[in-house]
C-alpha cells in the first residue's frame, strides 16, 4: 500500500504585508488539488485557517491538533488525514520542553525562542498501523533544536518497534548536516524518505521565491516504511505563492 505523506508549512494567516491569507487560501486548495496527499504534517497553521484548508480540499480531510498555547490558541501542528484511508485510534500533544506535558511550556535552559510543540497520531491504515509525529522546531538557536530532537527520539522509543513511524515537520536547520537532524537518524532510528525516494536536489525554504538548490529544512523522517518517490510542489501564480515554504512530499509504501 502507497500513501502519500506530505509536510508544509502553510505561513500564518495575515492580511497585513504583501503576501496576504484571502490571497494564498485559494493556492493551498490548488496544491492539495495537485499533490493529493493522504496525510499532511502542517506548521504555523491557525485555528480558522485550518478550518479552511479542509473546508477548501478536493478531498474530505479531517485533522487533529492543538494550539501551541492551549485549546484554539496561536499556531498548531495540525495532522491532516484522509479518513477514507486512514482512521485515528489515539493522538496526544506534547511540548518540547522540560515540562513536554505543561501546554504552552518553555525551558529558559533550552533557549527557546517561541513555544514548540508536536503532535503526534496513531493510524489504523490498511490492515496495519502507523504512528505519525509532526513538530516544528525553534528557528533561532540550535541547543533548542537538539533538545527538541532528542525529546522526540526519547517519546518514539516508547512505541513498539515495529510500528511504522513517520516524523514530519519544518525542523529550521539543514538535513544531512545539522545537529538535530543526526540525532533523529542515529538515536531515534529514522531514515530521510528524501534518500530513500530519490528527491532532487532542492530546498524547501524559498522566502515567497523557488527555494532552488539547497538543503531541506522540512523533513519527512521514517523508519519500517520505504519511499518509491520524493519531491516538492512549486505551484504558484505570475502574483502569488502559497507560502514561504514549498511542501515536501513522498509516496511511502506501507506493508
Amino acid at each position: 500500500m502507497i500513501i502519500r505523506g506530505m509536510t508544509y508549512n502553510l505561513k500564518f494567516p495575515s492580511e497585513d504585508g504583501p503576501h496576504p491569507w484571502s490571497a494564498r487560501r485559494p493556492l493551498i486548495a490548488e496544491v492539495l488539488r495537485q499533490t493529493a496527499p493522504h496525510v499532511i504534517g502542517t506548521q504555523e497553521g491557525h485555528f480558522f485557517q485550518l478550518r479552511q484548508i479542509a473546508e477548501d480540499a478536493p478531498a474530505p480531510y479531517e485533522w487533529i491538533g492543538l494550539g501551541r498555547r492551549g485549546g484554539s490558541h496561536d499556531e498548531f501542528n495540525a495532522i491532516f488525514y484522509d479518513p477514507r484511508v486512514l482512521q485515528p485510534l489515539e493522538f496526544d500533544h506534547f511540548w518540547l520542553s522540560g515540562q513536554p506535558s505543561v501546554i504552552g511550556s518553555r525551558s529558559p535552559s533550552w533557549r527557546n525562542k517561541s513555544v514548540r510543540m508536536a503532535t503526534w497520531v496513531r493510524f489504523s491504515v490498511g490492515g496495519g498501523e502507523l504512528l505519525w509525529l509532526n513538530t516544528h522546531l525553534d528557528n533561532a538557536y540550535e541547543k533548542a533544536r537538539v533538545n527538541g530532537a532528542r525529546l522526540i527520539a526519547s517519546r518514539l522509543a516508547e512505541f513498539p518497534a515495529d510500528l511504522p513511524i513517520v516524523v514530519s515537520g519544518d525542523f529550521n536547520c539543514a538535513s544531512g548536516s545539522s545537529a538535530a537532524y543526526r540525532i533523529l537518524i542515529q538515536e531515534a532510528g529514522l531514515v530521510d524518505s528524501w534518500a530513500l525516494g530519490g528527491g532532487p536536489h532542492v530546498g524547501s525554504y524559498g522566502g515567497w521565491a523557488h527555494p532552488g538548490p539547497g538543503e531541506r529544512i522540512d523533513w519527512l523522517l521514517v523508519r519500517g516504511l520505504d519511499a518509491k518517490s520524493a519531491g516538492i510542489c512549486d505551484y504558484h501564480t505570475d502574483e502569488e505563492w502559497p507560502s514561504d515554504h514549498v511542501p515536501v512530499y513522498a509516496d511511502l509504501t506501507l506493508d
